[in-house]
Formats: C-alpha cells, sequence, structure tokens
C-alpha cells in the first residue's frame, strides 16, 4: 500500500472474539462467560501488531498509522451494554443465536423480536446498532490521535 502512494493508514485490531457468541457457546460452559484464554490470545496478537505499526511509524517517518482499539471498544460496550441500550449481549438476534453464523441465518431463521435490543446479529457479527456504536468509539478515538 506504501509502494502505491497510501500515507495515512488506519488498522483496527482484533476484537474482543472471547465473547462472541460462538466463543461464548464453545468455551463459556453453561453459563456461556466470555473465553478468556481466546481474549488473552487476542490480547497477545493485539501487542505484537502495535509494535509491528510502531515499527512501520519509525521506518517510514512520512507516514502516519493509526490503530482503533476495537478490542477496548467492544469490551466498553458489552461491559456498559444497558447505558447503551443492549439487553443481549450473550447471544445473537437470529436462530438461537448461539451458533448461526452467515448463511446459517436467512428467511427460514427465526429472529429475535427487537434487533436493536442485541449487540450480535448472529453469533459473530454486530448488529448494526453495534457497529453504528463501534464506528462512533473509532471515529472519536481517532479524531483524538489526529488533531
Amino acid at each position: 500500500m506504501h509502494k502505491l502512494g497510501a500515507r495515512k493508514m488506519i488498522f483496527f485490531n482484533t476484537p474482543l472474539i472471547g465473547c462472541f457468541p460462538l466463543a461464548r457457546t464453545i468455551a463459556g460452559g453453561v453459563i456461556r462467560k466470555c473465553g478468556d484464554l481466546l481474549n488473552e490470545e487476542v490480547q497477545i496478537f493485539n501487542r505484537m501488531l502495535n509494535h509491528q505499526i510502531q515499527f512501520l511509524s519509525s521506518s517510514l517517518p512520512q507516514s502516519r498509522f493509526i490503530i482503533v482499539d476495537y478490542f477496548k471498544i467492544l469490551q466498553e460496550i458489552i461491559d456498559n451494554s444497558r447505558e447503551y441500550g443492549f439487553e443481549v449481549v450473550d447471544h445473537g438476534c437470529c436462530g438461537t443465536g448461539m451458533v448461526e453464523v452467515a448463511v446459517l441465518c436467512n428467511k427460514l431463521s427465526p429472529l429475535c423480536p427487537d434487533v436493536t435490543k442485541y449487540l450480535y446479529w448472529d453469533s459473530v457479527h454486530l448488529t448494526e446498532k453495534g457497529y453504528s456504536i463501534v464506528v462512533d468509539h473509532a471515529l472519536e478515538d481517532m479524531m483524538n490521535i489526529l488533531v
């Protein structure tokens, strides 16, 4: 990308995947808590990403790199879900909300009564409202860094 002329790049780190409904189903036990091991691995990856971006910044001083902390943003939304208007953060709106992903959510799948109350659409993707909140936080983070 740099060779093609890109000088300003924004990276989103990896989100809190241990709290995705699918991860809760697989690794969260009967109470479907967040998968701590998955989140620890994500944090290791995100630290490595930060170091790599710092290296790129020092190697390409005429460039500007920004990392949006998607992990922290999603954790904030989950930890304070009621403040954001979410009633359900541990399973998705589509189907059972525990394992269905992408094509498994289709016109034959039952849906929740009010998608705006759910953080997740399926077992890994956020709802439109969820993504909107993430983007609002990301824009705020980017503006704080750019200004």
